[in-house]
């Protein structure tokens, strides 16, 4: 029996690509864009991806690191519920003045504490803030505020993705933009617009009185006398 050679090579191709697997590939996570400048100042919270909508209040201890520990912000933002119609919706979360306990700023996509300290991740993917900054920095500027989802979103060079992870069995957290532990948990970070406090209104300005021009000395009154 012949075979011709045409089909031997197909024969053999087909078995050939019988056994190899073909790539995949996979589209790479666009990144947000938000802004890099605002003018106004913010506090920082903490939202596990898979905890719903508790945020955590952030703070800053005496070296600069980003921590929280658990305590929740009363965030003035209603979400949407079955059955449930919020009085007066309020656009994204804000928190009261006074119960702030750190605030920021970001200018150019560089992000300072109220020390003027420049928020960075250092070499061992940690989120804390340094003046002068660390050299072995892996990023010191890049940051971003993002709006996402309902929530306005801390971003480094486009990207939400944070992790918090535990520093010990009490509760605290400290911040990096990397898994560095089994343990640690992906998360966002919120940015938590500061309520400004109520101020009295102005005082009504009293009429500026009008300027005193002395008469010139030798100027004669109407009876020849002088002024």
């Amino acid at each position: 029996m012949k075979f011709s050679t045409a089909a031997l090579t197909f024969t053999l191709f087909a078995i050939v690509n019988a056994g190899v697997a073909k790539p995949k590939y996979y589209k790479p996570k666009t990144k947000l864009v938000g802004l890099e400048t605002v003018d106004y100042e913010f506090a920082l919270g903490v939202k596990e991806k898979c905890d719903g909508d508790t945020i955590y209040l952030a703070f800053e201890v005496g070296d600069g690191q980003l921590e929280h520990n658990g305590q929740v912000v009363d965030c003035k933002c209603e979400k949407d519920k079955r059955g449930y119609s919020p009085p007066a919706p309020v656009e994204y979360c804000t928190i009261a003045k006074e119960d702030c306990v750190d605030t920021f700023t970001l200018c150019e996509s560089i992000l300072k504490d109220e020390c003027e300290r420049i928020g960075e991740i250092v070499a061992n993917h940690q989120f804390q803030f340094d003046n002068p900054i660390q050299p072995d920095a892996l990023f010191t500027c890049g940051w971003s505020i993002i709006e996402d989802d309902g929530y306005l979103l801390l971003g480094l060079n486009g990207c939400t993705d944070f992790w918090e992870c535990p520093v010990d069995d009490c509760g605290t957290y400290k911040l990096y933009d990397a898994s560095i532990d089994s343990k640690c948990k992906e998360v966002e970070i919120i940015v938590l617009l500061i309520e400004e406090e109520e101020e009295c209104p102005p005082e009504p300005c009293e009429p500026t009185p009008e300027p005193f021009t002395p008469p010139y000395k030798g100027h004669k009154g109407h009876k020849g006398g002088k002024w």
